[in-house]
């Protein structure tokens, strides 16, 4: 949606991608992402935090509330009982693809009576990658594994992924250095998930031929324990072309 239909209601978030270092995973280490949520705008927003893996993306809180001005802290989470090891075609969890994360944020308005109520055209969708990589330099992070904290809050300034707003200071002097680095970690982030959109049909297509495979070995031995009636269920039986 565009930044101007939601002018009464924007959130800010801090980060770029959540990190979930795989070699962690697989030592079922515990890691959590810190993201940071601001509403900076007049109107009351609710959030919802949404995602296409419930059982591995655990989000404390889920959704809530945010007044003009107000900021929460949110905490995600990959439950370590998921030790998945298998970053390829992402067997080891369901669905077999790389998470998706999804921070949904409405407007809070008043009925005639004055009640709270939800606006649903309002809705605005902010996608968050994920990554199974350590951050390189110039990401937007900040996350814990066992209780060690890796941060770039230091060096980096909350934006709201727009372009515009990444500048440090107002001043609008470092913003064009800004939108380089941002713009580069956009295509690595694009890139790699193109990649492994390609990996994920290649893991269908085999399953799709293995699939094929195992039914061809079963007409065969079904043929071979029962060879007087090989011909007289041809009509009935399976093909393979």
């Amino acid at each position: 949606k565009d930044r101007d239909s939601a002018s009464d209601c924007q959130m800010y978030t801090n980060l770029d991608a959540l990190f979930f270092p795989h070699e962690d995973i697989v030592k079922g280490k515990r890691i959590s992402n810190t993201v940071s949520i601001s509403n900076t705008e007049r109107g009351t927003i609710k959030f919802h935090v949404k995602t296409t893996h419930p059982r591995e993306i655990i989000a404390n809180p889920r959704c809530g509330t945010l007044d003009p001005g107000d900021k929460v802290d949110l905490e995600i989470a990959w439950n370590n009982t998921t030790i998945m090891k298998d970053f390829r075609t992402f067997s080891d969890i369901f669905p077999h693809s790389v998470p998706k994360i999804l921070l949904e944020y409405t407007q809070i308005k008043r009925d005639d009576f004055g009640n709270p109520v939800e606006d649903k055209q309002s809705k605005v969708s902010l996608r968050i990658a994920v990554s199974f990589h350590k951050p390189e330099p110039g990401s937007h992070f900040h996350y814990t594994v066992n209780g060690v904290a890796y941060s770039s809050y230091s060096q980096v300034p909350p934006h709201s992924g727009h372009l515009d707003d990444l500048d440090s200071d107002g001043s609008g002097d470092d913003r064009e250095e800004w939108k380089r680095q941002y713009t580069s970690k956009a295509q690595q982030l694009q890139e790699l998930h193109e990649l492994t959109v390609e990996q994920e049909e290649l893991a269908n297509k085999r399953a799709a031929v293995d699939d094929l495979l195992l039914m061809s070995q079963a007409i065969e031995r079904y043929n071979q324990q029962h060879p007087n009636e090989k011909g007289k269920e041809t009509n009935n039986s399976c093909v393979i072309n």
